[in-house]
């Protein structure tokens, strides 16, 4: 066996033993405070009523900002407020559409979150 094939070899081995301890000293789970936000687009479905009157909106908007503590064994406590926009696209009676029609959805939202980490090797779902 050469020099090189033999590096190789003991590279090869040592790295699950590495990974091992690694992963043991690495613990993703959240402990004490901690603040999170998110953004993104949302789709706001047609809206009908029962007189035969529609409105059709345009994608629009979402904003998150969330406050929360991390107990240190997966649990966690959370506070997420939210909002939402979307433009009119157009809106039709029984007679036909509405020329010229504006306006403005808007939305929000207060959530109170309990989540739990589940550390399965790299990946942390909740």
């Amino acid at each position: 066996m050469s020099l090189k094939k033999a590096l190789l070899a003991a590279t090869l081995l040592s790295l699950p033993m590495a990974a091992t301890a690694n992963a043991q000293s690495w613990d993703p789970r959240t402990t004490g405070i901690y603040i999170g936000a998110g953004a993104g687009t949302n789709f706001l479905d047609d809206s009908d009523s029962n007189r035969g009157i529609s409105a059709s909106f345009e994608w629009g908007y979402i904003g998150t900002l969330s406050v929360g503590y991390g107990f240190g064994n997966g649990l966690r406590l959370e506070l997420e407020g939210s909002y939402r926009q979307n433009d009119v696209d157009g809106i039709s009676t029984p007679g036909g559409n509405v020329p010229r029609t504006t306006g403005t959805v808007r939305s929000y939202g207060l959530m109170a979150n309990v989540l739990y980490d589940f550390v399965l090797g790299p990946v942390v779902p909740y």
